[in-house]
């Protein structure tokens, strides 16, 4: 990256000089450290260069057939023709390599116009994608392992691509549906799945046969569903967790990916703001105690237990999670990996840790009466203990610790905060419209919103047409004061706890969700789905 772009994103206040010092790969340093998207450097390129900055939607069609060879090796790609001038999609638009190549192939004269690297990329790949799949290949459903793993077997290229084009688009899951006339893929993309591509319903089992084996699964046996993991090296570090079942079409393949290399994001980059924010800090400073995050599955609690480890983290105290998996690798944490087959359960494992002078335990989830009962243990014994729990916001946790079997005393005694989050989709900066809603609209019934200007997205290139791009944490925060504790201690019921924590200052999920939509941060139906989606 030249100096000059990096100094357009300095002055733009994108980063600082500081962010820079040291780094030899500014580029690909400041990605991976997510100080810059692939969109502040085709916005920079285009200011530096003069030139037209253009976005490729998602179902973009090559204007003229160049060589794939060029494509990839450059990483353009043909955006427009008129008359005898090609306009070139590229994010380095000095390669003059490039577009030399591009004209000789092609006999045009060449303008080079700026698009983010990644759009770029995410464009060739469907665009070989739909040149392979047209063939509509024949492939034997006998195929054996042998000829799975030769370099020159579709299934291969085919898996590579669905799996490279997943860490691409930062999905969270991969389907792999076998339909009665096809094979869809689909990705989990901020938590809706998304139609990617299709395939001929005759290479169905050969992908599936090839990720089997990936997996370590038997490729013979389609009749029981299967769980296997892929250790994924390039281009990312990401752990794979495979599911099979067999429907009536086929078996169904999802991919959970677990990306390695992705930054622990901060409690405000999460979205924890204001009381909620100060509360939960103020939480993390007790030498001891429990703290609990609680939500559906896919809120992002492991996600806040993790930024709350980063918080907390320093050479000098020991910290020990165990999960199942660890989402998340943290140097300097011990980790540890439950293991149910092989006896190595939550309440195992966490005896065993209580004698490795922990100050810190993370534990994924608290799904029984034992670990219940060991963790509020440990929490009361001079370690601070971080977990989860599956409740409907922050004053439900004190019953479900109940209803495991955890005497009122204890649970008073040991918890210091829970904090229930939902995650919403955040309105897409770059197609937001502000509107204001009917008065007899019913979500204005739910927020009181009436006459306030709120967002929605319109759809674009950025945001794949959704109108959502990015997600961000409606929460709630309990903190365990002397008055709460002594309603937990006296068993209580919920609502009067909850009355007594709002007269404290908490601010509920639905007061959190009404004022991101007054700052614009997630549309209305949006936070209507989340605070009515337990």
């Amino acid at each position: 990256m030249k100096r000059e772009i990096l100094d357009i994103l300095i002055k733009k206040g994108i980063i600082t000089k500081n962010d820079i010092e040291g780094l030899k790969d500014p580029e690909k340093e400041l990605l991976y450290l997510n100080k810059i998207t692939y969109d502040d450097i085709a916005n920079a390129t285009a200011e530096y260069y003069r030139l037209q900055r253009v976005y490729l939607p998602s179902d973009i069609k090559p204007v003229i057939e160049i060589p794939i060879d060029i494509v990839k090796k450059y990483n353009v790609f043909p955006y427009k023709i008129e008359r005898n001038k090609l306009y070139l999609a590229m994010s380095d638009p000095a390669d003059i390599n490039a577009t030399d190549s591009v004209k000789i192939a092609t006999g045009l004269d060449v303008i080079p116009v700026v698009a983010a690297a990644n759009e770029i990329e995410r464009a060739v790949k469907r665009w070989i994608e739909r040149e392979e799949t047209d063939t509509d290949i024949e492939i034997s459903t006998e195929e054996d392992e042998e000829d799975l793993e030769a370099p020159d077997s579709p299934a291969i290229k085919i898996v590579r691509d669905i799996i490279e084009g997943a860490l691409l688009e930062e999905a969270s899951d991969i389907h792999i549906e076998p339909r009665k006339d096809r094979t869809e893929v689909r990705y989990r993309i901020d938590g809706v799945l998304q139609s990617i591509s299709k395939y001929p319903k005759n290479m169905h089992s050969s992908i599936v046969s090839r990720i089997k084996v990936m997996a370590r699964l038997n490729i013979t046996e389609r009749r029981i569903p299967q769980d296997g993991r892929i250790m994924l090296k390039r281009p990312k570090e990401a752990d794979l967790r495979v599911s099979t079942i067999p429907t009536i079409h086929g078996e169904k393949v999802v991919i959970r990916i677990l990306n390695k290399e992705r930054k622990i994001a901060t409690l405000e980059e999460l979205g924890y703001s204001g009381i909620s924010l100060e509360r939960i800090l103020k939480s993390i400073e007790s030498p001891y105690g429990m703290i609990l995050l609680t939500g559906p599955t896919g809120s992002g609690k492991t996600t806040t237990l993790y930024s709350i480890l980063s918080r907390v983290y320093s050479d000098d105290i020991n910290i020990i999670t165990v999960e199942d998996p660890p989402e998340y690798e943290f140097p300097g944490v011990n980790q540890i990996q439950i293991n149910e087959k092989t006896g190595l359960t939550f309440a195992t494992a966490l005896r065993s840790i209580l004698r490795q002078d922990p100050d810190i335990i993370m534990i994924g989830e608290i799904r029984d009466e034992e670990t219940a009962k060991i963790a509020v243990q440990a929490a009361m014994t001079g370690h601070l203990v971080l977990s989860t729990l599956h409740t409907n916001d922050a004053v439900s946790a004190p019953t479900r610790l109940f209803d495991m079997g955890v005497e009122p005393y204890l649970v008073a005694s040991s918890l210091v905060c829970v904090a229930a989050q939902r995650l919403a989709k955040k309105v897409c900066p770059y197609c937001a419209e502000e509107y204001i809603l009917d008065d007899n609209d019913p979500i204005n019934e739910v927020l009181d919103l009436h006459g306030v200007k709120v967002k929605r997205g319109k759809g674009c290139v950025h945001c794949n047409y959704t109108g959502y791009k990015g997600r961000t944490a409606i929460t709630e925060v309990l903190y365990v004061d002397s008055e709460i504790r002594e309603l937990i201690r006296k068993n209580a019921s919920e609502e009067e706890i909850r009355k007594q924590a709002i007269k404290n200052g908490m601010i509920t999920l639905k007061e959190s969700a009404r004022e991101k939509v007054i700052q614009g941060i997630i549309s209305p139906e949006e936070a209507v789905r989340n605070i009515f989606s337990f």
